[in-house]
């Protein structure tokens, strides 16, 4: 079951059928791609981020999505819902963004940003009543204070 860490549960839609990739009763398992550009020879360069469900679904945005000259690397949903390896994963791209060894387009890391938060319902536990009032008070501050 989903937290409470959204308003309301965000499904994760797979890029090609739109099946909902953390529903409990999801018939196929889904994966994360990363398309990365391989002319970027001292960085990598990550231009699209999506979900897909494995196998036929995952060919198709091959396919329709992804540019010859590039490669994709792709993350095992069921991974990313286990706590310990979702917290590592977030610090690796935090890692990297923070070498300057990777860079994503503007797209691609709104897209990551997005999928992470998704996940994040199934990978974070629920939050108290205490802290859900807490939360209203630090969400009224502004971000420069």
């Amino acid at each position: 079951m989903p937290s409470n860490i959204l308003e309301s549960y965000e499904p994760l839609k797979c890029r090609v059928c739109g099946a909902d990739l953390l529903a409990a009763n999801r018939e196929r398992s889904g994966i994360i791609v990363f398309e990365k550009d391989l002319k970027s020879k001292d960085v990598d360069k990550f231009v699209q981020c999506y979900a897909v469900c494995k196998g036929d679904c995952d060919e198709t945005a091959k396919l329709h999505f992804v540019s010859k000259e590039n490669v994709t690397y792709w993350e095992d949903l069921d991974d990313l819902q286990i706590p310990y390896y979702f917290l590592k994963e977030v610090i690796a791209v935090i890692n990297g963004l923070h070498s300057g060894k990777t860079i994503y387009d503007n797209n691609c890391l709104e897209e990551l940003k997005s999928i992470l938060v998704r996940i994040s319902q199934n990978t974070l536990r629920d939050q108290t009543k205490e802290e859900l009032n807490r939360l209203k008070s630090l969400v009224a501050l502004p971000d420069w204070l």
